[in-house]
């Protein structure tokens, strides 16, 4: 034997004889009411392509998902012999989500508009209007709420403002009812501009406004527009006061003498109310040229005495003007208003003899001056 060696090539085949493979398909899943999701034989079917699941062996990773797991991604892996002993594995990520909306019960609450005539709903009130609220994967103190309107005053006094309650859990998923609230007002109107004393002279009408926008006598925060007003005496209501909704009237004849103390009273929409006292006063004609000078307007009464005709002379009077004439008991003769005129003729023919009150109104200031008829 020599002991030489010698050197060749040769190939060598290694087949691959496990035919058998997985590709597995990334899967959403969505949470049920209990925040739980538990993989099913159809969910494997759609994740490995395989219609032939039951024959498989297979060892999943992970099957039970929570809440816990909707933040990222899952990665689950599968591993898969089949009938034949071959084996394959594939990962895929599950997609976890919650869809579910919370469960609320909404109740009711009571608030009070402040002095402005104002609220703005606060974190406990929207709390309070919670009767109930659970979600399945949000703790109850996470559950973010909201309100609306949130904002009311006096145009929402009511016990039944409708308000809708919105609440979201941390996913995004929001639930709302609708439920009432009793919107009310506890101030008083504010008496701002004090009723002043007034004098009204025997056959004038005083009218005494109490919806004045310009200068109100009383405010309410709330509304003042509806504002409702009520008079009343200090004592025996006088025949020649006379009120309506909005309107004092006062109207005394010569014999209507005296003073007479009122109270208005402003009451609002929530029943509060608020008051202011004042007199009116009511007396005879002015005394002529002690109470309103006639050089002033420039009057001159001729003739005077008369027997049937008497003119007025009127030098300064550039506006209307009212005119009233009266016997000495305050029987009223004439009245009526004029544009402005420089000579007023007044026919007394037909009246009997004796004293009559010419009284002269302009820009709220009075004249009156005395004529005999002969």
């Amino acid at each position: 034997m020599s002991g030489n060696i010698g050197f060749g090539e040769t190939t060598v085949i290694v087949a691959d004889t496990n035919s058998f493979t997985l590709n597995c398909k990334d899967i959403e899943l969505n949470m049920d009411d209990a925040g739980l999701y538990a993989l099913t034989a159809e969910d494997i079917k759609t994740i490995i392509g395989e219609a032939d699941v039951e024959n498989l062996d297979l060892s999943i990773s992970q099957i039970d998902f929570s809440c816990d797991n909707t933040l990222l991604p899952e990665l689950v892996e599968i591993n898969a012999i089949n009938s034949e002993g071959e084996t394959a594995t594939c990962s895929f990520y599950v997609t976890v989500k919650d869809v579910v909306s919370p469960d609320i019960d909404c109740s009711t609450i009571d608030i009070f508009l402040d002095e402005n005539g104002e609220y703005t709903l606060t974190e406990n009130d929207i709390s309070s209007l919670v009767a109930e609220a659970h979600d399945n994967c949000t703790p109850d103190e996470e559950l973010s709420m909201s309100v609306s309107p949130d904002y009311f005053d006096g145009f929402n006094i009511s016990d039944s403002t409708y308000v809708e309650l919105f609440v979201t859990d941390a996913n995004g998923n929001t639930a709302s009812c609708k439920t009432e609230i009793a919107v009310k007002d506890t101030f008083p109107p504010v008496l701002v501009n004090p009723l002043g004393d007034y004098t009204v002279h025997a056959s004038y009408t005083l009218e005494i406004s109490f919806y004045n926008d310009s200068l109100p006598i009383f405010v309410d925060a709330a509304d003042s527009n509806k504002l409702t007003y009520s008079v009343w005496g200090d004592g025996q209501w006088p025949e020649w006061v006379t009120f309506n909704s909005s309107m004092l009237t006062c109207s005394p004849a010569l014999s209507d003498t005296g003073c007479v103390n009122l109270i208005i009273e402003a009451t609002d929409l929530s029943g509060n109310s608020a008051s202011d006292t004042f007199v009116v006063c009511a007396t005879g004609y002015p005394t002529a040229i002690n109470d309103v000078p006639g050089n002033d307007f420039g009057v001159e009464v001729y003739p005077n005495p008369t027997k049937g005709i008497v003119v007025l002379q009127l030098k300064s009077i550039e506006e209307s003007f009212k005119l009233v004439v009266t016997d000495i008991t305050g029987k009223q003769i004439m009245q009526d208003e004029y544009e402005p005129i420089d000579r007023l003729p007044i026919d007394l023919s037909n009246e009997v003899a004796g004293t009559y009150i010419i009284v002269v109104e302009f820009q709220h200031k009075l004249w009156s001056g005395k004529i005999i008829k002969e």
